[in-house]
């Protein structure tokens, strides 16, 4: 299942990135610039030959094209339906003229997952092996995850926040706010138009 996901997380990228890039009018060295990555470590993201950890993307998705995590890991929501939300938003595009010192994001990641993930979990009533299970892998790779050894990829991070556990992945990945204050998301298709408006 994490190789398939992998795939899937790619072929999203690839579908997406450069639509919202080439809409928006910016170049990858401005993504780049912003986020702190090189360009050419962008490139390949945008043609689904390598990813980013959670929050590398969160800084590319939600903080320079101002878009929820929630829709854009949404595979029911295409780029123009992104891109239409956006431009009716009225939002611009928080271009710097500063490079970004460059971070290790995947670190920071495995700690953020290590510190909020147990604490989601238990907030439902999950246990980790009933979670293995149902994302049909094993629970050492789970334990792993929750020890801060290794980092589920994106799609798994937003199968287990949003699809199993139904909250935002904006809010889980938000560290200001605190777990314990995290409320559900609303079910059904009625929740996800809404935030698209």
């Amino acid at each position: 299942m994490v190789k398939d996901t992998n795939e899937i997380f790619k072929m999203m990228l690839f579908n997406k990135l450069p639509l919202l890039r080439k809409v928006s009018g910016v170049s990858l060295q401005q993504i780049a610039d912003f986020t702190g990555i090189s360009s050419w470590t962008y490139a390949r993201w945008e043609k689904g030959q390598s990813s980013p950890d959670i929050l590398s993307l969160k800084t590319v998705v939600s903080d320079f094209f101002q878009i929820s995590m929630d829709d854009f890991l949404n595979e029911n929501i295409s780029t123009e339906a992104l891109i239409y939300a956006w431009n009716h938003k009225g939002y611009s595009l928080p271009l710097q003229t500063e490079q970004k010192p460059k971070c290790n994001n995947n670190e920071k990641a495995k700690t953020l997952v290590k510190n909020r993930l147990p604490l989601l979990r238990k907030k439902v009533g999950m246990s980790p092996k009933s979670l293995a299970h149902i994302l049909n892998i094993n629970i050492a790779t789970y334990y792993s995850w929750e020890s801060g050894r290794s980092l589920p990829n994106v799609i798994m991070i937003k199968n287990i926040v949003t699809d199993i556990l139904n909250y935002s992945l904006d809010d889980f990945l938000d560290e200001s706010f605190p777990i314990e204050q995290l409320m559900p998301l609303q079910t059904g298709e009625e929740s996800r138009k809404r935030a698209l408006k």
